[in-house]
């Protein structure tokens, strides 16, 4: 029982002197951080809890590293929902910019049909034939649709050409880049005459008079002339001007109002006329 009483008295001597003691260093670890010096005392009590210190370190290190590696997981996540968003948006954009462009043609096209005052229909090119000695295109539009054969065929830049072969829901439109295409033609600025021929891949205006004043940049339009094209559809400018092989005449280079490779939306021209030829063929 004595000897009970003696180890309690033993523990309880040692745990207060571990208290005297470490407030002793306290006591001089802050004095010392008053007065700018250091002491024995600090450093004997680094030097015990030294162990501890590295053990929480590492703990610290492994905590912060779970935490990075969570934070950069998420952050992952994060970015692949943008990339995600940012991709359905650029989507969106370019549709929003697609039917903009084509509302912007559809209300050129509406345009154009109420200054021609005439009777008109809308197509499609839905075919090509790029061929450098016939060019021509396809539309969406047949004899079912009301289309017959010499048609002409425009958009809001100017003439295109005409309809040449007709099927039940399509036809074959032949460009007047065509070499077989002849358009009876004036110039707007001197009212000089002549023919528009194709060349396969422009257009030349010949059987201009040679005393006519004709000048680049002037502008060449449909003349009326003949039971086909109606009067005043614009089909370019000239861009260069050269003299016949006999000297009679002029000839003008002419670069086309119309786009040709971009055709898209089209409108075609129902004629009064009832000379107009209304054969058909298959395409």
């Amino acid at each position: 029982m004595r000897y009970r009483s003696r180890r309690k008295t033993r523990a309880l001597s040692i745990f207060l002197l571990c208290i005297i003691f470490s407030l002793v260093v306290v006591f001089y670890k802050n004095k010392s951080i008053e007065q700018g010096k250091s002491n024995p005392g600090e450093g004997i009590f680094a030097s015990l809890t030294l162990p501890l210190q590295r053990k929480v370190n590492k703990l610290a290190e492994k905590v912060t590293f779970i935490s990075s590696l969570r934070k950069s997981k998420e952050t992952i996540e994060e970015n692949r929902k943008l990339k995600e968003e940012i991709g359905k948006l650029t989507r969106e954009n370019q549709i929003l910019k697609e039917a903009f462009e084509e509302n912007k043609q559809f209300k050129s096209l509406l345009d154009l049909k109420n200054t021609l005052q005439m009777d008109t229909l809308p197509a499609l090119v839905i075919g090509r034939e790029p061929n450098s000695w016939f060019k021509s295109i396809t539309i969406d539009k047949g004899y079912i649709e009301g289309i017959s054969k010499n048609m002409i065929v425009l958009d809001d830049r100017g003439l295109i050409g005409k309809v040449a072969v007709v099927s039940p829901h399509k036809s074959k439109v032949m460009l007047i880049t065509d070499s077989e295409s002849a358009v009876p033609a004036t110039i707007r600025e001197t009212r000089d005459n002549g023919i528009v021929y194709g060349t396969g891949n422009t257009c030349e205006m010949k059987y201009i008079t040679s005393d006519s004043e004709i000048k680049t940049g002037y502008t060449v339009i449909t003349s009326g002339m003949g039971m086909i094209y109606p009067k005043g559809l614009v089909i370019g400018k000239i861009i260069n001007i050269y003299p016949s092989n006999d000297k009679l005449f002029q000839t003008a280079e002419i670069a086309l109002s119309v786009k040709i490779g971009a055709l898209e939306n089209i409108l075609i021209i129902k004629p009064e006329d009832p000379l107009i030829e209304n054969s058909r063929g298959g395409i």
